[in-house]
């Protein structure tokens, strides 16, 4: 699945290759491992700030994976974490936010089964720290995932796809023949109805904002394999 998403590393490159060309204290942290931490809660731009560290060369426990983040999405509940307003809080501070992604096991402990060096993992408990290069989590911690989907798929699968699953067959447990009309069908959760729907024979009608370029946006949505893409003056 494919969702719409601002990676970790893009923002690592524009601190890289823009700001620390007219900023030296910045170059630094653009080599080796790295990682975003705050100290304190509050607005993220004010109190989040990018460090270099010594990464690991191993693991430190026979149960546990090394993690080379390779991507990690900013998504809303990371924000509010941030700010101290989300309900899973660290338990103390300074912490390095980030609650998906997707990275490579380098190091396996002895005692892991199930994950071997090289395989693709995503996190499978909240908030593992996944705005850093490299991170240590026991295995259970972590999902072996295939390695032939997009990185970007791979980095946004815990959250808006599993959102869009649980509403459509928990909820209520739609299949072939019945019909969903969402709106905000162009976030990250409503393409994610969109193709869920589609592989269960459900239509799906999709309601979204007018803006600019909305012909290239309902072709976007439709290509997702949306039946009916309508703006809200549309659907009056």
């Amino acid at each position: 699945m494919t969702s719409p998403c601002t990676m970790f590393h893009i923002a690592r490159n524009a601190l890289c290759h823009g700001l620390a060309r007219g900023s030296p204290r910045l170059r630094p942290y653009c080599r080796g491992a790295h990682r975003l931490v705050y100290g304190e809660h509050g607005v993220p731009e004010e109190v989040i700030t990018l460090e270099e560290f010594d990464a690991p060369d191993n693991v430190s426990r026979t149960d546990s994976v090394l993690v080379r983040w390779m991507m990690a999405p900013v998504n809303p509940a990371d924000i509010n974490a941030i700010q101290g307003k989300y309900a899973i809080l660290p338990d103390s501070l300074p912490s390095v936010p980030g609650g998906e992604g997707a990275g490579v096991a380098v190091r396996v402990g002895d005692s892991v089964s199930g994950i071997s060096e090289g395989d693709w993992v995503v996190p499978a408990t909240n908030m593992p720290g996944t705005w850093s290069t490299h991170v240590e989590l026991p295995a259970t911690d972590l999902l072996k995932v295939d390695a032939n989907m997009s990185v970007q798929s791979a980095a946004t699968l815990f959250i808006n796809p599993a959102t869009a699953y649980l509403m459509l067959k928990n909820f209520v447990d739609l299949g072939a023949g019945d019909v969903v009309v969402q709106n905000g069908a162009n976030g990250a959760t409503g393409r994610a109805v969109i193709q869920i729907a589609k592989k269960l024979g459900a239509a799906t009608v999709n309601v979204v904002r007018d803006r600019h370029l909305i012909a290239e946006l309902k072709a976007e949505l439709e290509e997702l394999g949306a039946d009916h893409v309508l703006t809200e003056e549309e659907l009056r």
